[in-house]
């Protein structure tokens, strides 16, 4: 195996090497499978195909029409990542923007910068201090969200789920950004800044800042009152 160095802009086939680098815009007319991809801030590539690279780092552009497999995928904050089809990943850090056409598996996920999917996003441990627009579910076992941005998740699904606001100088909180959801269901459940018709939990903590229409808990709940909601149910599960 080789190393492929694409240092000129055109179309090119794809293959098999051992590290691949990308300093330029270039079109891969296949699939490329790598044991290591770089992009580097000037580099532009577009996969008309798959991806499989145990070791990803972009600073510039990465378009995958069909899935990416790799163990690590670091998006640095100059870069975007667009993947066509589903991205299976061990690890994933992202600080730049980071789109998927349909969903992600991986096992741990830390999303500094913009985070878009169509697809439902599952993980270990999901961790967001930035932008987050799921059209599908979120499951996760760890999920911690600081609500920076305004943010849109259709369902939040698992054991311990934190959603806080962003604090500022360590003095302020950020009051405007919220995180809205339909449902958010888990076993351990501290919120903040949140908009949604249900959150449900086996023991449920209710921060300031929030408007919940229902609130379902197992076992019991507190409750700060500057918060709306407008219904506690004591459930059975």
């Amino acid at each position: 195996m080789t190393v492929m160095q694409f240092n000129e802009a055109g179309q090119f086939e794809g293959g098999i090497y051992e590290k691949v680098e990308v300093t330029a815009e270039v079109t891969v007319r296949s699939s490329i499978e790598a044991h290591e991809l770089i992009i580097t801030r000037d580099g532009s590539l577009t996969i008309q195909g798959k991806l499989n690279a145990p070791y990803i780092h972009v600073e510039g552009k990465l378009t995958v029409e069909d899935t990416i497999e790799t163990n690590e995928m670091t998006i640095d904050s100059t870069a975007e990542v667009a993947a066509g089809n589903n991205v299976i990943a061990a690890n994933v850090e992202n600080k730049g923007n980071f789109k998927l056409n349909e969903g992600l598996h991986t096992a741990q996920l830390h999303s500094k910068g913009v985070l878009v999917a169509r697809g439902p996003m599952n993980a270990e441990q999901f961790k967001s201090t930035g932008s987050i627009q799921l059209d599908n579910d979120l499951t996760a076992q760890d999920i911690e969200i600081i609500v920076a941005e305004s943010s849109n998740i259709r369902y939040v699904n698992g054991s311990n789920i934190t959603v806080k606001a962003e604090r500022e100088k360590l003095l302020f909180k950020d009051t405007a950004s919220k995180l809205s959801v339909r449902e958010l269901d888990g076993i351990e459940v501290t919120v903040e800044n949140i908009v949604a018709d249900i959150v449900r939990g086996t023991r449920v903590v209710i921060h300031n800042n929030c408007t919940i229409k229902t609130v379902e808990y197992e076992e019991d709940y507190t409750y700060d009152e500057s918060s709306d909601v407008y219904e506690f149910a004591k459930i059975k599960r």
